[in-house]
């Protein structure tokens, strides 16, 4: 089902389901209206033929926090990365590309330490006014929850 919601100045595509919705931000980005986890998060945008950005760059990273999250009143929304613990591999990962990450942007200019026997992934926050450019990313358990952040590929 699709809704368009009106607002004062602001005209907005709601995607919705039965259990959850998706609110279009931009052309190429949306956001969930409700935390939930990082799997539920990953399957919403996947069922919705979207995917979590795997942020690569920090250009790449100020779009979506000018684009898409400037004005957004959640704090924290889920990426794509992950912690990848295998026997052949372990390191940060994108979830959507299976590749290891080559550039990183953790809060505080430091790689968090790991909780190992839980599953870590990234969830980008949305900085207070004069941080931008001291680190978004953070590690939590992917069971806690954050807002879907869903890219159009």
């Amino acid at each position: 089902m699709k809704l368009l919601l009106v607002f004062p100045s602001l005209l907005l595509t709601v995607l919705t389901s039965p259990t959850s919705e998706l609110i279009k931000i931009t052309n190429k980005y949306y956001i969930s209206r409700d935390p939930q986890s990082f799997t539920q998060a990953f399957d919403l945008c996947e069922s919705r033929g979207m995917q979590m950005p795997s942020v690569t760059s920090f250009h790449q990273e100020l779009d979506i926090y000018y684009d898409a999250l400037i004005d957004q009143p959640l704090i924290y929304y889920w990426i794509a990365g992950f912690y990848k613990n295998t026997t052949e591999y372990q390191g940060w990962t994108w979830l959507t590309t299976d590749e290891p990450f080559d550039w990183t942007d953790w809060r505080n200019g430091k790689e968090p330490s790991i909780w190992l026997n839980v599953d870590n992934c990234i969830k980008l926050g949305n900085p207070v006014p004069g941080n931008l450019g001291k680190g978004l990313w953070e590690r939590d358990f992917c069971d806690n929850i954050a807002a879907a952040l869903c890219e159009i590929p």
